[in-house]
């Protein structure tokens, strides 16, 4: 089965240990792929290889950082191969950074090389393809460790992003201690204050509405009866013109034609000679 092994320089370990002691931060820099195989070599042999050893046949910006646990902490390193200038077998990655006191980088080191037992082919590719690792390094305490990446990061966010970001977050949302918290007031429309009550309840009393400026239903039938004249027959409207209702020209219809329709049963209109049945109106009852 294949293993990788990861290692630290010397000036890495250095470098850790001045980053446990709280005289400075770690930002790493950047990552470089090479063809040389140093898979073979003994630790202590890699602790002193220096930058100069190892041929660069790829390079990319460091583009993330992440705690794993109490004492872990991996790197992200990512080549675009549509940057890949030649197809390459990636035997070996080493891993950059630099101290930092007050936002003021010092030199850069080597920080850690992976060496792979079997190596990773790398090749030029315009289709979007990428190969991305995740660098892992035991550096002890990581609650004393501060991780910055780089301001010009071409694969991902630099520090000053990140910073940004997480300041935009922070007045934006709330946190999760914050939504655990109870209201401790509420306003409505602008109004005073209403504090809660000692068991956190905030109680809210809604008015009833003034309904004073708004007619109700008894006011528009009284106002409609008045428009009625005394004998019943009239509707007076804006302008003093007066109206019937519906039902009362109903009834005047029938009134008038009552003088006219004459009621017969069907045995009596049967025997009527045409000219009578012509001369009136009848209105025939079926049934007798």
């Amino acid at each position: 089965m294949a293993t990788n092994r990861n290692t630290f320089t010397t000036a890495g370990l250095k470098l850790t240990a001045q980053v446990q002691a709280g005289q400075t931060k770690i930002m790493f820099t950047r990552a470089v792929g090479s063809e040389i195989d140093l898979h073979a070599k003994t630790d202590d042999e890699l602790s002193i290889v220096l930058a100069k050893d190892i041929p660069v046949n790829q390079e990319t910006q460091v583009s993330g950082a992440k705690v794993v646990d109490d004492t872990t902490v991996q790197v992200k390193a990512v080549f675009d191969q549509s940057k890949t200038a030649k197809a390459f077998t990636l035997n070996t990655l080493g891993l950059f950074a630099k101290p930092v006191d007050d936002k003021t980088p010092g030199e850069e080191i080597l920080y850690s090389i992976v060496t792979f037992e079997a190596g990773q082919y790398v090749y030029p590719d315009n289709a979007g393809s990428s190969q991305a690792y995740w660098i892992s390094s035991t550096i002890g305490d990581t609650d004393k460790l501060e991780i910055i990446l780089p301001e010009d990061g071409t694969s991902g966010l630099g520090q000053a992003a990140l910073d940004m970001l997480e300041g935009r977050i922070k007045d934006t949302y709330a946190t999760k201690d914050e939504l655990g918290k109870p209201a401790r007031s509420v306003t409505i429309n602008g109004g005073d204050k209403i504090l809660p009550a000692t068991d956190g309840n905030i109680a809210i009393v809604v008015p009833a509405p003034d309904m004073s400026k708004y007619t109700t239903t008894d006011k528009l039938v009284a106002d409609f009866l008045s428009k009625v004249d005394a004998d019943k027959k009239y509707l007076t409207i804006e302008g003093g013109a007066k109206y019937r209702t519906a039902d009362q020209v109903s009834a005047q219809i029938d009134t008038a034609l009552a003088g006219y329709i004459k009621p017969i049963t069907r045995t009596a209109y049967d025997k009527l000679s045409t000219a009578d049945k012509q001369n009136g109106i009848w209105a025939v009852d079926e049934k007798g």
